[in-house]
């Protein structure tokens, strides 16, 4: 059986830009704890270090796309869904 689970955590500064809503973004792994994570013995502190240990924002760069992406009728199953479209309203710093 194939599984993956998306874990989050309160929003840092770019995420608030991007999931204003909800103020929360996903836990991104650095790729030195990726084994660490795989280790299926850590206990709760363990996993809230690697979690607390996760990739800055100052390594991400934000790529908007439509939001056409979330309507139920289809209209984001179209190749040019992934084209950057840029929002006034979310002034990103790179």
């Amino acid at each position: 059986m194939v599984t993956f689970t998306i874990l989050t955590k309160a929003a840092t500064p770019l995420f608030a830009k991007i999931h204003n809503k909800k103020f929360r973004r996903p836990v991104i792994l650095n790729d030195e704890d990726i084994d660490v994570w795989l280790d299926g013995t850590l206990n709760e502190r363990e996993v809230r270090n690697v979690m607390d240990d996760d990739m800055p924002d100052m390594e991400l760069q934000a790529h908007p796309i439509s939001t056409d992406l979330y309507k139920r009728n289809g209209e984001g199953n179209r190749e040019e869904i992934i084209t950057r479209v840029d929002y006034p309203e979310i002034e990103i710093d790179y």
